[in-house]
């Protein structure tokens, strides 16, 4: 299972709101899309608390760089060390790519963010944890990627609980040491790539303390050879993404939204019953108090 976090339990379920037109399209294709993080629709996301999530990450430079080698040929403490001091002075430009979720299924200022006459998909949290990334790809030039045989999957998304406000960006730079001090000595390559991974991945899932009730997890993927999609935003922006397929157990139940037209619940049940058939999805109407 990818790692999400020390000692934080997974939620059973976790939802993903969206519009009709997405949902019809995040079911029939089994893939759910990962927007890189400085096109989220809140464009303030990724830039709130760099200054302090840059001390804290300095900090915990600072204390990584003093640990004991586990040996002679041990050098990841001062490997990991010089990439936490290199991810807090950089503006982010490898910012990963989320798919943002959250543990309330009929949450009222979700609705009223994504839109009232929409759906929420509820995922199984577990099932989704444990979906693979994307092939790796090479550039080979002309503009024509290939994937990389023999070579591998890119490391998995990571599913994550964002955290909020100074108090999360505190418990962000403690849990980059606790994932640090977890490792084992060997193989030392190894730990000095994944505490990397998981700061990095980590950046992405801190919020303003404003967001603390949507309690929201994000599945986080970083982007190495691999090659984006793109699509627009309102503003005609080309924003990149990845595709990330998901198995169909993966859906448990879709709430639909408070201001949908009456027939909506038959409709979704009977796209269900085509597309899902012999898989008991619970389909749920909202019970938000929703005014226009």
């Amino acid at each position: 299972m990818a790692h999400h976090g020390p000692s934080e339990p997974l939620p059973a379920t976790i939802y993903h709101y969206t519009s009709g037109l997405a949902l019809v399209q995040i079911l029939e294709t089994r893939k759910i899309w990962a927007t890189h993080a400085r096109y989220l629709n809140d464009r303030q996301e990724f830039a709130f608390g760099r200054a302090a999530v840059s001390n804290a990450l300095l900090a915990a430079a600072d204390r990584v760089a003093v640990r004991p080698p586990s040996d002679d040929l041990d050098d990841s403490p001062r490997q990991v060390a010089e990439y936490l001091r290199g991810l807090a002075v950089t503006d982010g430009l490898a910012a990963p790519f989320v798919a943002c979720f959250c543990t309330e299924p009929d949450l009222l200022s979700q609705w009223r963010s994504y839109g009232a006459s929409g759906y929420s998909i509820g995922f199984d949290a577990g099932v989704l944890a444990d979906i693979p990334a994307p092939q790796r790809q090479v550039l080979l030039g002309d503009g024509y990627w290939d994937e990389l045989p023999g070579v591998g999957n890119h490391p998995p998304p990571v599913l994550m609980p964002v955290r909020y406000g100074e108090e999360g960006i505190q418990r962000v730079a403690a849990e980059v040491e606790e994932v640090y001090g977890a490792l084992p000595a060997v193989p030392h390559a190894s730990n000095s790539t994944e505490v990397p991974l998981f700061a990095q991945s980590s950046l992405a899932a801190v919020k303003h303390g404003a967001f603390e009730e949507e309690q929201e997890w994000r599945l986080v993927l970083q982007s190495q050879h691999m090659r984006a999609e793109y699509r627009t935003d309102r503003r005609s922006t080309l924003v990149p993404y990845y595709s990330l397929s998901f198995p169909r157990e993966a859906v448990r139940e879709i709430w639909i939204g408070p201001d949908m037209h009456e027939g909506a619940e038959a409709s979704l049940k009977r796209f269900l019953a085509d597309h899902f058939h012999n898989q008991n999805i619970d389909v749920r109407l909202s019970d938000a108090p929703y005014r226009q």
